[in-house]
């Protein structure tokens, strides 16, 4: 079986992918969605959550408070590092799980969408990494419009992030992301006809 990761920084244009990659009819495990079920009311992640953090940050009845985790983790390496040990460790445990599952059922391919993917040395785990690259101008222009961030807390969760330059060193693969969804889908066609895997 093909494991393709999908990777980038906050504001790339990641989702935009595996949105495409999923209307093509490819399956897409996607980080994000795992964690955000693992740190939700009743998420089997807010238990230790809550007894790192205290009961502000976490509950089994209402999950986890993001909005004060933001802004606890972005300020503070320690508290990030901690947060991140419990909940993305968690995730990648749960994708192996996934990951295993649709290869004994016979699956072809599965894309991953994994940001903290070389932050967490996962690379080696995939037969190819997507690195979806955007000027920061861009993406903090995207994630102030898609979570209503203010441009503060978002330059500082891309400077918490590995630089695209530092990515591209361990990347397989380019996407840009700068231009319109007709060339990001184009960038990724061309990219599903070198794995062979074109529709």
């Amino acid at each position: 079986m093909l494991r393709i990761a999908i990777t980038g920084g906050i504001g790339s244009g990641k989702t935009a992918v595996t949105n495409y990659l999923e209307y093509l009819g490819f399956t897409v495990v996607d980080a994000d969605v795992i964690s955000r079920e693992m740190t939700g009311p009743g998420g089997c992640a807010i238990e230790r959550i809550a007894e790192v953090f205290g009961p502000d940050i976490a509950s089994i009845e209402k999950g986890l408070s993001r909005e004060y985790i933001r802004t606890l983790i972005f300020s503070n390496n320690e508290m990030k590092q901690k947060f991140e040990d419990i909940v993305t460790k968690s995730v990648i445990k749960t994708i192996n799980r996934i990951l295993k599952g649709y290869e004994l059922s016979g699956k072809s391919a599965v894309f991953v969408a994994a940001p903290l993917l070389f932050e967490y040395d996962m690379q080696d785990d995939f037969d190819a990494v997507w690195l979806v690259v955007a000027d920061e101008a861009k993406r903090i222009a995207r994630v102030a419009e898609r979570d209503g961030l203010d441009a503060e807390m978002i330059t500082r969760i891309i400077d918490s992030q590995l630089s695209d330059e530092e990515k591209s060193l361990l990347a397989s693969d380019i996407i840009e992301n700068n231009s319109t969804v007709d060339h990001l889908k184009d960038a990724v066609n061309v990219l599903l006809d070198k794995y062979k895997l074109g529709t």
